[in-house]
C-alpha cells in the first residue's frame, strides 16, 4: 500500500477482518472549543493533588513526576473532545508490541501535540494530562492508564484504549470518551505518575 505525503499511517482498523490500514490527513486536529476555558496551576500543586488522592494506594511524592513548571487544567468537555478525536485509542492491541503502556503514552502524546499546536493562541503550557501505572478495577493485573486534573482540581482516570463493548444484539461498539473516563476510586494501587 502506498501512502501519499498528505497522509500518515494510523494503524490496522480493529473491525476489519482484512486488516486494512486507515489513514487521515496530516493536518488532522481534534475539534475543541476556543478559547481554552480551563485554568493554569503549577507543578507543585498538581503533585500535591495527586499525592492527596493516591497516597493511600502506594503513590509517594518521589514517584510523582511533574516535568513542567505550569500545567493547563482543562475542562472535562475539552478532554472529551480530544479523546473522541483520538486515533491512537482505536489501534489494535498487540501483547508486548502495542499494549497498555503504548496506548497511554500515545494518548498523552496526542494531548501534547494539541497543546503544541495551540501555544500562543489560547494555551501557554501543556495539559495536566499524564500516565499512571498501577492496578485498576477495569483491568486484571498491572496496567498503564492516563489521568488528568480538571479545572475544578478533580482528578479523572482515563482508559487510553477505545475497547470494543459488546451490545445485547451481539454487535460491538467502540468506547466513547464518556466510557473512557473513570473515577480515581477505581485505582487500587499506584506505582508512579508522570505528566
Amino acid at each position: 500500500m502506498i501512502i501519499s505525503s498528505e497522509e500518515f499511517l494510523i494503524g490496522p482498523h480493529a473491525d476489519d477482518a482484512e486488516k486494512k490500514f486507515v489513514s487521515a490527513p496530516l493536518g488532522y486536529r481534534p475539534r475543541t472549543r476556543y478559547p481554552a476555558t480551563g485554568k493554569v496551576a503549577d507543578g507543585t500543586e498538581i503533585k500535591d493533588l495527586l499525592y492527596k488522592k493516591f497516597s493511600n494506594r502506594n503513590l509517594t511524592k518521589e514517584t510523582i513526576f511533574a516535568l513542567d513548571v505550569q500545567f493547563y487544567l482543562p475542562t472535562v468537555y475539552e478532554v472529551k473532545n480530544i479523546l473522541e478525536s483520538s486515533r491512537v485509542g482505536r489501534m489494535d492491541y498487540t501483547s508486548e508490541g502495542f499494549d497498555c503502556d503504548d496506548f497511554a503514552f500515545g494518548v498523552k502524546g496526542e494531548f501534547s501535540l494539541y497543546a503544541y499546536r495551540n501555544l500562543g493562541k489560547n494555551l501557554n503550557c501543556g495539559f495536566a494530562f499524564g500516565v499512571m501505572s498501577g492496578n485498576f478495577e477495569w483491568e486484571a493485573g498491572p496496567h498503564m492508564a492516563c489521568f488528568f486534573v480538571a479545572q475544578n482540581r478533580r482528578i479523572y482516570l482515563v482508559e487510553p484504549r477505545k475497547k470494543l463493548i459488546p451490545r445485547r444484539n451481539g454487535r460491538a461498539r467502540r468506547m466513547g470518551a464518556r466510557d473512557q473516563l473513570k473515577s480515581p476510586k477505581k485505582c487500587f494501587a499506584c506505582k508512579f505518575a508522570l505528566l
